[in-house]
């Protein structure tokens, strides 16, 4: 390699002068993490080896560095490839017997009004009619483009090729339903205080619920959290997070006032007479700040 490299001569190397019509462009981000991730994987290497003459140990601690890397490259690199649920607002709890009119019809309108990611919430179903269920909103959801989510359950998730899950306080932990469902499932997380926030960003969510800040109809909470959890969020959280808890048209302008920029709704859509009016109406409540949502 010495003799290769004194015999080298990159001013006369006609190589310096020939490139790709690529080689100067890289089509998106993720081209150049990648790019980048290699790089860094051969710096550690190359600090690895000369450590090797001096010092075995910090050798072997750059060698865990770089295997670190190639962890960390894989989760973002896969992170990239998930849904981005930057351009949703309104993000709607399906829950049939919410619905005043026929749950499809009232889905359908819902999505062609803007209304997305769709998380489907039905406690009182067996298994098979959940799933044979979730598969019939994912046929409407996949046509208009609308990310759905299952709530709670993994399994069924996977088995109706949802984009994500959507996981409780009590539900399974985030890391095993990471490695169930994939690096490129959107997993989301309710969050009533800031130390579940942290802790649920920390294990991997992608997007979190954040409250109750209303009482609500479909839901009986202890506490409400409210207007100043909605504040901390928007001042600390980068990830999407959605208010939840108690939003319809008198309450979501409060919300939208302590910070929120995403909503999570239930009945203000579902139990509307007009469903897709509803969704516009709230849309048109919160901040137009679809130039800064990631």
């Amino acid at each position: 390699r010495a003799a290769r490299c004194l015999a080298r001569e990159t001013t006369a190397d006609v190589g310096t002068t020939i490139s790709e019509p690529t080689e100067r462009a890289r089509p998106d981000a993720a081209a150049v993490l990648a790019a980048n991730a290699a790089r860094v994987q051969e710096a550690l290497r190359s600090l690895e080896e000369w450590s090797k003459t001096e010092d075995p140990q910090r050798a072997a601690t750059i060698e865990s560095l770089r295997y670190r890397v190639y962890t960390l490259e894989k989760r973002v690199l896969a992170a990239s490839a998930r849904p981005s649920l930057g351009p949703w607002r309104v993000y709607l709890l399906l829950t049939r017997s919410a619905c005043r009119r026929p749950w499809e019809e009232a889905l359908r309108a819902a999505c062609e009004a803007g209304v997305g990611p769709v998380q489907v919430r039905e406690k009182d179903l067996t298994d098979r009619e959940l799933l044979a269920h979730l598969r019939a909103v994912r046929e409407i959801t996949a046509a208009a483009g609308v990310p759905l989510i299952v709530n709670d359950r993994p399994d069924l998730a996977r088995l109706c090729e949802a984009d994500g899950v959507h996981l409780g306080t009590d539900d399974l932990p985030i890391e095993p339903v990471r490695a169930t469902l994939g690096e490129r499932a959107l997993i989301g997380a309710s969050t009533h205080r800031p130390e579940d926030a942290t802790a649920a960003l920390a294990a991997g969510a992608d997007h979190l619920g954040v409250g109750p800040c209303f009482p609500s109809r479909t839901k009986a909470f202890e506490a409400f959290p409210g207007a100043e959890y909605l504040r901390w969020a928007a001042e600390n959280v980068t990830a999407p997070w959605f208010a939840i808890g108690g939003i319809d048209a008198t309450t979501i302008e409060q919300a939208a006032a302590a910070g929120a920029e995403r909503v999570a709704v239930c009945g203000a859509v579902c139990g509307a007479e007009d469903p897709g009016r509803a969704t516009a109406d709230l849309l048109a409540a919160l901040p137009d700040t679809s130039s800064s949502l990631d």
